[in-house]
């Protein structure tokens, strides 16, 4: 697998966020290291397609998604310094 470029935008909702995702190239077992609620979680991400994952967060949820942490397959055998 080639090391995927995640793009994350986020947009507030009725409930919560949207989170969009875009990638450049193949991204398999995409996790979203989130506390709270993901209508979506461990996905494959196509390059090409956003991918539209809502979130209610958990309590007030200030600055969560401001620090969403992503990890796919990639990152799991490519960086051993995590």
């Amino acid at each position: 697998l080639e090391e995927p470029s995640i793009t994350v935008e986020t947009k507030r909702s009725d409930k919560g966020y949207d989170i969009l995702l875009t990638t450049d190239t193949l991204a398999k077992n995409v996790y979203l290291d989130l506390d709270g609620v993901l209508s979506d979680n461990y996905f494959d991400l196509l390059p090409g397609r956003v991918k539209r994952v809502s979130f209610v967060p958990n309590g007030d949820g200030s600055g969560q998604v401001e620090r969403i942490r992503i990890i796919s397959l990639y990152d799991t055998y490519s960086k051993t310094d995590r």
